[in-house]
């Protein structure tokens, strides 16, 4: 575990925090030419890919035009899960205006068959009686994606579009999650659109709440393939500096721990830049020892973070609250989604930013 000395806790660190805008980028996903790259997919292909465990996910980082708040909203599902004849949908919603106050958080994980549908070549993933959707709105399956929740607590209806270009994690859109001493890993596929141009509404506890497209975004992150390892932490991230009030840059990092430990740890950052460019960056991950337990599930969630870069700049990332758990009855369910924020210092650059710290298990809690 890593030390912290010049930080009282996390926590302290996200109440003193600077409220941040959050500025849509309207472009496209290709807009700097990313059909270029070396990709080892399609992107309108791998929408539809009906593997096990494959995964659609977004966080939508919204204003109120109701109440001016700023809310930070999951939409998660995975409608297949390995040895298992159903998948599940999730979703939560935490307050980021006054993200410590009671009932300024709110989460929920569903266990729920497979739709119909799914494997019909189309994307179009609606769960029995509407209550949980993904889909696209769009023919090439990705420019205009929606996603949508019908439930007592939270409802919401989200249409985005995919205005940000591309992250391909690990440079191609691979990374090997689950890996064994002596065999060639299975490569697990991801690709992120950061900040996507976004409208719709959602209602929480009896308030209806329109969102504010001028100052709301969308990351989108697409996910399937590969094996499970014993745990991973990652970081969808939107900095720069100080006075960047875009936070243009754009990261997604991934820390893996392997269930055989003399595996060495996964640490490296996908860095997609304002102009396009992109860098995958090795990095020394540290987690805190300020950690929160879940009383619900046992898993244990550090509460702030310390990433260091090869130049030995090092940056923060913190948690705004800490009970941010989607909380399931089943292994691989459950996971923390939370919003946090980042300072420090990325390659020499002073940079501050904000984003979610994801950390799944995908063993028993000890």
């Amino acid at each position: 575990m890593h030390a912290l000395t010049l930080v009282t806790s996390a926590l302290t660190l996200a109440m003193s925090a600077t409220a941040f805008t959050f500025v849509p980028e309207n472009l496209t996903i290709l807009a700097h030419s990313e059909s270029a790259l070396p990709k080892i997919f399609d992107i309108s292909a791998s929408q539809t890919i009906p593997e096990s465990d494959a995964s659609w996910y977004s966080t939508s980082y919204v204003r109120s035009q109701t109440n001016g708040h700023q809310y930070f909203i999951v939409s998660h599902t995975i409608p297949v899960l390995p040895d298992h004849g159903s998948g599940f949908y999730r979703s939560s919603i935490l307050d980021v205006t006054n993200p410590t106050v009671d009932g300024a958080y709110w989460q929920n994980v569903t266990i729920a068959p497979t739709p119909s549908g799914y494997n019909n070549g189309s994307f179009n993933i609606t769960y029995p009686g509407g209550v949980y959707a993904f889909e696209s709105l769009s023919e090439d399956s990705v420019a205009v994606l929606h996603t949508k929740q019908i439930d007592p607590s939270l409802s919401f209806d989200i249409t985005f579009q995919s205005s940000s270009p591309l992250i391909l994690n690990g440079g191609l859109g691979g990374l090997a999650a689950g890996i064994t001493n002596g065999k060639m890993p299975n490569i697990s596929t991801e690709w992120s659109m950061p900040a996507g141009v976004t409208w719709g509404s959602f209602s929480w506890n009896g308030t209806n709440h329109e969102i504010d497209g001028a100052n709301s975004f969308t990351w989108y992150d697409r996910q399937w393939g590969g094996d499970a390892p014993k745990n991973w932490t990652w970081f969808g991230l939107h900095v720069g500096p100080p006075g960047d009030e875009a936070k243009s840059t754009k990261m997604s990092f991934w820390a893996i721990d392997q269930a055989n430990s003399s595996v060495p740890r996964t640490q490296f950052g996908t860095i997609r830049k304002a102009d396009g460019i992109q860098m995958v960056v090795p990095a020394t991950f540290s987690p805190s020892d300020d950690i929160w337990t879940s009383p619900t599930t046992g898993y244990e969630y550090p509460q702030q973070y310390s990433v260091t870069w090869p130049d030995g700049s090092t940056m923060e990332v913190a948690s705004a609250r800490q009970d941010q758990e989607l909380s399931g009855p089943i292994l691989g369910s459950s996971g923390y989604e939370g919003y946090g924020t980042v300072s420090g210092k990325f390659l020499g650059e002073t940079i501050t930013g904000f984003g979610v710290i994801e950390v799944t298990h995908f063993t028993a809690p000890p």
